[in-house]
């Protein structure tokens, strides 16, 4: 992974995209999958600022650096889901015990905004919540059935979801 990461500093690219960075240990798509902690932050910091120095030495830029934080959900290592869709289940079913409380959700606020202080921390120039490919906030967005405050109608769920990444 640093390896790729140093390969893009010096290809020239001024905008470098860091994929797919968990905001918690359940919600990785596997046991090796990035996540910023506390406890690595240095390790980024160092790794952020390398890439900066390549990038200016070998190459007369500054890239701009993204870290997209991201909570697999149904992609994780053990699946977690905002609602049964049938259609994402002929693939790889579940069960009712994978949907998530809406307290569990509650706690995602919290996570997205502590990886995004410590990403400010080594050096990011920014984060990108990802809500795509059926992982868990994009899953979010069509929860029209799900019960409790994450589910419902579209209008809900959009206020719910903006709570979230602010």
């Amino acid at each position: 992974t640093v390896e790729k990461y140093i390969k893009a500093a010096r290809s020239g690219a001024g905008l470098i995209w860091f994929e797919a960075c968990a905001v918690s240990p359940e919600g990785r798509t596997n046991a090796r999958q990035m996540m910023l902690t506390r406890e690595n932050a240095e390790s980024f910091r160092a790794l952020v600022s390398e890439m900066k120095r390549i990038a200016c030495e070998e190459c007369g830029i500054s890239p701009i650096l993204i870290l997209q934080l991201t909570h697999s959900g149904r992609q994780s290592i053990v699946p977690m889901i905002a609602y049964r869709n049938p259609v994402y289940e002929e693939k790889r079913p579940v069960s009712d015990e994978c949907i998530v409380s809406d307290e569990y959700l509650d706690t995602l606020p919290e996570k997205y905004a502590e990886s995004a202080r410590l990403a400010v921390e080594a050096g990011f120039d920014g984060v990108d919540v990802k809500s795509c490919h059926g992982y868990l906030f994009q899953e979010l967005l069509s929860a029209f059935t799900r019960a409790g405050r994450y589910g419902g109608s579209f209008e809900n769920r959009i206020k719910l979801y903006l709570d979230c990444v602010r």
